[in-house]
């Protein structure tokens, strides 16, 4: 490999090759001050393509994020200018302008592979916490590495076996991030080397990709490290595959005397199914340092066999085709002559690991062989990390590399302390943070999350808020992010996701059923026709279900969840409330941070007085002090120190602010940076000094009194357009193209980006998110990409607004919205509304409004219902809709009925006759309709007072009105509640009939799970003629089908109907197991008939004669009846403890609760037929007890009941 001379790598003089790989050359080189480098360069022929140009730029990328002492650092990058042609060398044909490069540091030393020939225990342990240690930090910066084996990791020269530097990034992948279409694209092959190769890398499974797939290729690099040869052998690649498919391991044979553990701890490292592995680089590194202290022959570990023991039963058996080739060459997907294993030559027992019940197993049971994950004491290192001299660190990588953290120190400790809490308390916690925009709220908590990952103490969890709101948004997309389901198809999805939760404990019902609901609870993946009723059915469900989800991962490892912008979202709030009202019965380490710009918390002052409250503690995010702030621009780019004073001043403690106007003087080519600094004396590995040139300082180029803009505004749109001009003279479209994105919102999907500028006629351009990144204006993250910072999309709309174009564009996402999205995609027709709103059209956001309301309502998310139709009014009145329009009519009784379930019926009758007053003044298909369902709405109100016979009459009257709409939906709606007042009114036959026409209705128009509300309602109509032998069949039947469908709700009232018929049949032990059953159903999905069941576990518990049940279950009802707005049967629960007191001859508790049921009587007019039956069970107890004048009492008791009931 000749020597180009003629290149121009911008301070780096190339002087000799030292290497070459599947995408470049790599030379050694001589920075101008002196310092030797490695400069990574792009062939001709791979420059060409654009797949490797992608991966070179995500090379970069990755290494720019990582700053660590065992991590080789990145110092600059750029592209090869015109060869110098007054040289006499000839132009080197492999190189071009305009080709890529990287120059890094160039470390003195060996392979792990020479330099361990010689190692001893403390050696090998030494350089595995050293690696551990690397790989924590890359990895809490989602950096993978994926390609771990003993030429990509050096030990220097002359230093101790933990002084290493972890090189070669060039297939390193983004975790959780980079899972987009290219990413999807890149994964159908595999990359990687044989020998140090997961199995789902070699199966290129990138949605099972995570810390674990790198822990496994350091466990086969430290089998090699310790027994100087691989952990899985074979002639050919194939074979080698073959054996990490199958799990077959290697005798272990060290090189020197190892402690007894060691073959375990790195067989733990090695298991097959990536669950089972240490999850955490973190994790790896306690075990290893715990093992002088324990020995590990009692871990049983599955799927490893002994010492030259028989294979896994997952030995693959499939030929993976997969030809002979050097071994420890790293197989690249882009390779001309690539080794390929394609995911369809995988063996199915490999391909189905999940669903192999011994493998099924918690992640936690390896996660930690002496002890669960700790929160350490301290946030800072363990021990100070000894950092290298500073690099000639180049200007163009400041858009790119992450600065370091200064000062913010109380807060930082303040936060560490909330998670020792929450992790010490088992408890959630919760914390707000607060300040101006710009302040370094989101640095802070990203901070914190960083650590916590990279320490293993706990699992951070971002959540993000747009406005406008994204696909990306709310707590339940974040955790469809971590589960790595994010661009999957339904099915893929569910069974990943049904997958994790199992792994977390979830059983085989419980975990379809939280699947499907927060894949629908997201939105962002599309269920097919048949999985529109599997939902969870209200805001209870939702928060305890998420609740459960979240405490799950919390007590496998704290948990960090990091609400960004928490005020923007109704829903995300209303977790916070569930989690934080529950916090006393919910047995998980959870510290919820909550950031919110102060003007957002002013905007709503009694949410925020409620989220402080809610918190163990609230910090206000100040500008940096003048000093500290300083010191954070130096460590920018090493400035002049007049430029420090000047942007310092001019910035006044905005980090955000001072950032971007370095960027643009690096852009701008404002700022210089000499090469050669002072003279630095430096001794090597040997003791000889030598003399380099320190990197020399930045000076700004122009007039300095111009140097600090005021505006952030006006600095970001001359980088825009800057960057925009740079590489394409037509910059327009590419500006319209990012007001496009800022448009809809600061979290960008990629799928949504190109159909609305496809709609529009423009071509993204495909360098367009490359550069933006590049410049430090985007980041990538799943399925797409987000602004730097939710200021920057403002600007952008900002921009659009000027130009009159930003109405147009609302336009196109609002139409864009609706072609992409099935129409009972709720967040979609909320997101479209909110569009049609910005474009200036309000009354086109009506109907989508209505479909979001009438989606929450289905689920039975009332509030939200609520709020949906309160939005509508909004538009109403910002359209300038007359008083008489027909839209605001059937918003009054919409909002009736919302009100009416939301235990408001004041309000609901205030707007019920509202509306019925518009009906007399209007005719029409229209008028008909709101009037019917005015109507109904009376009925529904009149139930809520007991006048069943006026609700039936107006329900009557309602079908008459839909009967000539011909709505076949609407009549089986009435057709329902008529049904249910019959029923109320004892007139079970006509009510059976009733329901059987509704049942057929809802069938014939596609309602399923409606249809099957009517044959719950005709079983009770069964019940009460008693009919027991039809109740059962029905209700066996309902049970099936609530399991097919993953109906919570339904299997409960199944169970329950269950337990109601074994109480008549005086089966007590199976009614109470049929009331638990329903109990627990209910729980699980929030509904407050779980106190329903609770109540018929006490009435079967007084049939069985268990009066220590009855006394136990009702003191908890008391309370819970209140709670859940159920007071009224508190007479009921007092009947239930009077008679459990007189069994037990306990006369004072006798008198108390008698008298209070009899005051509950006369206060309540609340009557069910299991009143006169609990006073009956009391007679008769009291006639066996000997207490004539209590039985008589409670005969006289039941025949008044029994009078008021008919």
């Amino acid at each position: 490999m000749a020597i180009p001379t003629d290149i121009d790598c911008g301070p780096f003089q190339l002087l000799e090759p030292i290497g070459a790989g599947g995408m470049g050359e790599v030379y050694l080189a001589r920075h101008a001050n002196g310092e030797r480098a490695a400069v990574k360069l792009l062939t001709k022929d791979r420059a060409r393509d654009e797949r490797y140009r992608v991966a070179f730029r995500r090379e970069i990328y990755a290494l720019a994020q990582l700053d660590h002492p065992s991590i080789a650092t990145i110092y600059d990058f750029g592209f090869v200018d015109e060869p110098n042609t007054e040289s006499n060398k000839t132009p080197n044909v492999a190189m071009s302008t305009g080709m890529p490069w990287f120059a890094m540091e160039y470390v003195d030393g060996v392979t792990v592979r020479r330099a361990s020939r010689r190692w001893e225990w403390p050696d090998f342990r030494d350089f595995a916490l050293a690696l551990l240690d690397a790989l924590a930090h890359a990895h809490a910066r989602r950096v993978l590495h994926r390609d771990l084996k003993p030429s990509n990791v050096l030990v220097r020269a002359g230093e101790s076996p933990g002084d290493i530097a972890l090189v070669d990034f060039g297939i390193a992948e983004l975790f959780r991030v980079d899972r987009d279409r290219e990413a999807q694209q890149r994964a159908e092959t595999t990359y990687g080397t044989p020998k140090y190769m997961a199995p789902e890398q070699i199966l290129a499974k990138p949605h099972r990709q995570g810390p674990w797939t790198d822990l496994y290729a350091t466990g086969c690099l430290l089998w090699v490290v310790a027994c100087g040869s691989a952990a899985h052998r074979g002639p050919s690649s194939r074979e080698i595959l073959h054996a990490h498919l199958s799990g077959r391991l290697a005798p272990f044979l060290p090189r020197f005397a190892a402690p007894d553990g060691l073959e375990a701890w790195l067989r733990w490292l090695l298991q097959t199914p990536p669950n089972r592995r240490p999850q955490r680089a973190a994790d790896a590194r306690r075990a290893l340092l715990a093992l002088q202290d324990r020995a590990f022959d009692d871990m049983t570990l599955d799927n490893s066999p002994s010492r030259g023991g028989a294979p896994s039963p997952l030995r693959a058996q499939a030929d993976l085709p997969i030809p002979s080739s050097e071994v420890d060459q790293t197989l690249v997907d882009l390779e001309v002559d690539r080794t390929v294993v394609e995911p369809e030559g995988a063996p199915t027992e490999m391909l189905e690991w999940a669903a192999d019940a011994k493998l099924a197993a918690s992640r936690d049971e390896f996660s930690s062989p002496t002890q669960a994950p700790t929160v350490p004491p301290s946030w800072r290192d363990d021990e100070t990390r000894q950092r290298r001299p500073a690099a000639p660190m180049g200007m163009n990588l400041f858009g790119l590399r992450k600065l370091p953290f200064v000062d913010r120190v109380d807060e930082r400790r303040c936060l560490w302390e909330a998670l020792r809490q929450a992790a010490g308390q088992q408890r959630p916690q919760a914390v707000l943070v607060h300040g101006a925009a710009g302040c370094g709220k989101s640095r802070l908590i990203d901070w914190l999350a960083e650590r916590a990952h990279e320490t293993g103490a706990a699992e951070p969890i971002q959540v993000t808020h747009s406005r406008p709101s994204a696909p990306a948004d709310g707590l339940a997309s974040a955790l469809v992010r971590w589960f790595q389901c994010s661009g999957l198809e339904w099915s893929e999805a569910m069974e990943r996701m049904a997958e994790e939760l199992g792994h977390l404990g979830f059983d085989s019902q419980e975990r379809l059923i939280d699947a499907a609901g927060l894949l629908h609870l997201a939105g962002s993946v599309e269920p097919p026709d048949d999985a529109a009723s599997f939902g969870f059915y209200g805001a209870n469900e939702s928060n305890r279900a998420l609740a459960r989800i979240v405490g799950a991962l919390a007590r496998r490892r704290p948990v960090v969840l990091w609400l960004d912008d928490v005020l923007r979202d109704a829903r995300t709030v209303s977790f916070v409330r569930h989690l934080c009202s529950e916090a006393q019965h919910v047995e998980a380490p959870v510290l919820v941070v909550m950031t919110s710009r102060d003007d957002e918390l002013d905007e709503t002052p009694e949410l925020a007085d409620e989220l402080r409250e809610l918190c163990a503690s609230t910090l206000q995010v100040t500008p940096l002090a003048r000093e500290d702030h300083a010191e954070l621009i130096r460590c920018m780019l090493p400035f002049e120190e007049t430029l420090v004073e000047r942007l310092a001043d001019g910035t006044e403690g905005h980090p955000l602010f001072a950032v971007q106007i370095v960027r643009d003087w690096v852009e701008q080519g404002q700022v210089a940076q000499d090469h050669v600094g002072q003279d630095h004396v430096a001794q090597d590995h040997v003791g000889q000094n030598h003399v380099t040139k320190a990197a020399g300082r930045v000076r700004f180029v122009g007039d300095l009194d111009e140097a600090v803009p005021a505006d952030l505004h006006r600095l970001w749109r001359r980088r825009i357009e800057r960057l925009l001009r740079d590489r394409n003279r037509r910059g327009d479209d590419g500006l319209q193209a990012l007001e496009l994105a800022a448009t809809l919102g600061k979290s960008v999907d990629h799928r949504e980006w190109d159909a609305v500028c496809a709609d529009a006629g423009w071509n993204v351009p495909v360098y367009l998110v490359d550069r933006m990144i590049e410049a430090g204006l985007a980041a990538p993250r799943e399925a797409g990409w987000t602004f730097a910072h939710g200021l920057l999309a403002e600007s952008l709309r900002r921009i659009a607004a000027e130009a009159g174009r930003l109405e147009d564009h609302h336009r196109r996402c609002a139409r864009m919205l609706e072609g992409l999205y099935d129409e009972r995609n709720e967040l979609a027709a909320e997101r479209r509304a909110e569009h049609w709103v910005e474009a200036g059209r309000p009354l086109n956001a009506y109907e989508p409004l209505r479909r979001a309301a009438g989606a929450a309502a289905g689920r039975g998310d009332f509030a939200r219902e609520l709020a949906m139709l309160e939005r509508q009014v909004e538009v109403l009145d910002a359209a300038g809709a007359a008083d008489d329009d027909w839209r605001r009519a059937e918003n009054w009784v919409t909002r009736a009925a919302a009100l009416l379930n939301h235990g408001k019926p004041d309000d609901s009758r205030t707007l019920t006759e509202r509306a019925h007053a518009w009906t007399q003044n209007h005719t029409g298909p229209k008028a008909k309709e709101i009037e019917a369902a005015t109507l109904a709405q009376f009925a529904g109100l009149a139930n809520t007072r007991g006048e069943y016979r006026d609700a039936l009459e107006f329900v009557l009257r309602a079908e008459r009105l839909v009967e000539e709409l011909d709505d076949d939906k609407l009549l089986a709606g009435c057709l329902r509640k008529r049904g249910f007042y019959l029923w109320q009114l004892n007139e079970y036959e006509r009510a059976r009939e009733v329901f059987t026409r509704g049942r057929e209705l809802l069938e014939a128009a596609g309602a399923h799970r409606a249809a099957l509300q009517c044959d719950w309602n005709i079983a009770w109509c069964w019940f009460e003629e008693g009919e027991y032998e039809r109740v059962r069949e029905i209700t066996e039947y309902l049970l099936r089908e609530a399991r097919a469908t993953r109906n919570r709700g339904l299997e409960g009232s199944g169970y329950n109907l269950l337990g109601e018929l074994a109480r008549v049949e005086g089966d007590w032990d199976e009614a109470v197991r049929c009331y638990e059953e329903a109990a627990a159903r209910w729980r699980r999905n929030g509904s407050r008939s779980a106190v329903i069941a609770r109540f018929n576990v006490a009435l079967a518990a007084i049939g069985a004669r268990q009066w220590d049940v009855v006394e136990r279950e009702c003191k908890v009802l008391w309370t819970r009846l209140a709670e859940q707005g159920y007071v009224s049967r508190r007479p009921q629960v007092s009947l239930c403890l009077a008679i459990a007191a007189a069994a037990r001859g306990d006369d004072d508790g006798w008198h108390r609760h008698i008298e209070a049921a009899e005051q509950g009587i006369d206060t309540y007019d609340y009557r069910t037929r299991d009143f006169p039956w609990i006073a009956q069970q009391g007679a008769a107890i009291c006639v066996e007890r000997g207490h004539p004048a209590r039985a008589q009492k409670l005969a006289e008791l039941e025949a008044r009941l029994w009078r008021e009931l008919e």
